[in-house]
Parts: structure tokens; sequence; C-alpha cells
């Protein structure tokens, strides 16, 4: 594996886990949703190579970074309670 591949893996996973926990602290549990959806679809897509994990996990953190700017909002339907 290149240190390059590795260095983005390293990036990208903890910029990840830096905005699962913002959005845990926000009590933003659909972006967390998305978020870890994204990366296990990405990941089986890719077949669990590194390059596909380096891919899903690039991926994941350019969608965490929209989402920071448009969250996922779950509306209640009128008169739920």
């Amino acid at each position: 594996m290149s240190a390059g591949i590795l260095l983005i893996l390293i990036i990208a996973t903890f910029f990840n886990y830096l905005i699962v926990r913002k959005n845990l602290a926000n009590k933003r549990y659909g972006n967390i949703l998305v978020d870890i959806s994204m990366i296990s679809v990405l990941t089986w897509f890719f077949d669990g190579t590194i390059m596909g994990m380096a891919i899903a996990t690039s991926v994941s953190a350019m969608i965490s970074i929209h989402l920071i700017f448009k969250p996922v909002s779950i509306n209640k339907r009128k008169g739920a309670k």
C-alpha cells in the first residue's frame, strides 16, 4: 500500500470520527445514519479492497462536509406526538 493512500485513509477516518462526535453532541442522528450507511454501502460495493476503502472513506468525508451545511431533516407527521 502506498503512503499516499494510507495518509488519505488516516485523514478521512479522523475527520469522519470528528464529524460523528459533533453530530452526536448536536443530536443529529439522521446525519450519523447517512454517514455510516454511505461508508458501509461503498465498502461493500468496492468489495472491501484497500483502494475501495480509501474511496469509500474519502467520499464519506465529503458527504460529511455536505451534511454540516445541509443536515438531514426528519419531519414528523402532523398530529404525531
